[in-house]
């Protein structure tokens, strides 16, 4: 047998034995698929986890409870007039005529700037003006002189003009000189605008200050309202409003009235800034915490508690029960309290929902227990 001949053999014999595996391979994935065919697996298209059991949930329905309308909140005792005092000139403080804490009338110097470069730059100022006032007495003298030339035809009519003009200039540089004299000599002593008493010294005596700086804090002693931040949905019939006061922590309740409130909400929180006066009783040291008790309407409100809540992220939601399943609702929640949370938009009254969302998903096969 030639070597060609064996070569021939070999080959053949090769094919044959890869073709033998290839059909056994074939032959183990057919017998694979049809037993997964016949086998009790899950229909084409259907979702994973529904042919798991129902979940046993406890659920509550969602009601809409009328509130007794009473709001405890905290507020702020204020001045009926609050002011920072500044400083109108570049100067050194040389000293504070009324300690931090004391009382003042209305006009009493609270800050004297009596250093050497202020009473130069008072004496300065003083000075301009007279030179001011001499300029302008010689302008007026010079343009009456030149009209009367002017009836008699001495001298030209721009002449004449130009007179009055150098006249209108000097009264007005005098007008500054006075006005800049006059700044200059009361900066050097800032008198208390009210009656009232300093709350805080911004800065010491000896320190170097620039016009616009904060020097005092002070308030008025004309009286005290209360500054209470009021939520949204609270600050409807504010007229009609009854308010309590408790100064003090176990205090008594002072009764107390609605003077005013802002017009515009505060957009970050949502709140309306409302402003009370106490009716009777004794004084409240403004910048002291009170609490504020508010009778309002009572309204409908759904309540749901803290416990049920999903939060993902920024957003808040709930599991309501429906048709046996567990369906992830997202909510808009208000205020919360010993209560619950306040739920003012998403829920609605009379659907049930999951009091603890632990190992509930989306879709989810549920048995409500109420």
């Amino acid at each position: 047998m030639t070597p060609r001949t064996l070569d021939s053999d070999r080959s053949k014999t090769l094919s044959q034995n890869i073709l033998a595996d290839s059909l056994r391979l074939a032959i183990v994935a057919a017998l694979a698929f049809g037993a997964a065919g016949c086998g009790p697996g899950r229909p084409s298209g259907e979702a994973p986890g529904r042919d798991k059991p129902p979940v046993r949930v406890e659920t509550r329905v969602a009601g809409a409870g009328q509130e007794s309308g009473e709001w405890i909140l905290g507020g702020r005792v204020r001045a009926l007039e609050e002011a920072t005092v500044r400083a109108t000139i570049a100067a050194r403080v040389t000293a504070f005529p009324v300690a931090e804490g004391a009382a003042f009338h209305a006009g009493d110097p609270l800050v004297v700037f009596g250093a050497t470069e202020s009473r130069e730059a008072v004496r300065s100022a003083a000075a301009r003006a007279d030179a001011a006032r001499l300029r302008d007495a010689e302008a007026g003298r010079q343009a009456r002189r030149l009209d009367s030339l002017f009836v008699r035809g001495v001298v030209a009519l721009r002449d004449r003009d130009l007179a009055r003009q150098d006249a209108q200039l000097a009264s007005a540089e005098l007008a500054a000189a006075i006005a800049a004299s006059e700044q200059i000599q009361a900066g050097t002593r800032v008198r208390a605008p009210f009656a009232g008493t300093i709350t805080r010294r911004l800065v010491e005596p000896g320190a170097d200050v620039v016009p616009g700086q904060p020097l005092l804090e002070l308030y008025s002693a004309s009286g005290e309202e209360i500054a209470v931040a009021l939520p949204e949905s609270r600050a409807a019939g504010l007229e009609a409003m009854r308010c309590e006061v408790q100064a003090a922590e176990g205090g008594p309740w002072t009764p107390a009235r609605v003077t005013r409130s802002e017009g515009a909400l505060d957009p970050a929180t949502r709140t309306r800034t409302v402003y009370l006066r106490i009716v009777t009783g004794g004084a409240l040291e403004p910048g002291a915490f009170v609490r504020v008790r508010l009778f309002t309407a009572p309204s409908a409100r759904i309540m749901i508690p803290a416990t049920s809540i999903v939060t993902r992220g920024g957003l808040t939601g709930v599991y309501v029960v429906t048709d046996g399943r567990a369906r992830l609702r997202w909510l808009r929640p208000g205020e919360a309290s010993d209560r619950g949370i306040e739920i003012l938009a998403g829920l609605d009254a009379g659907e049930a929902y999951a009091l603890d969302p632990a190992g509930l998903s989306d879709g989810m096969l549920v048995e409500a227990r109420p």
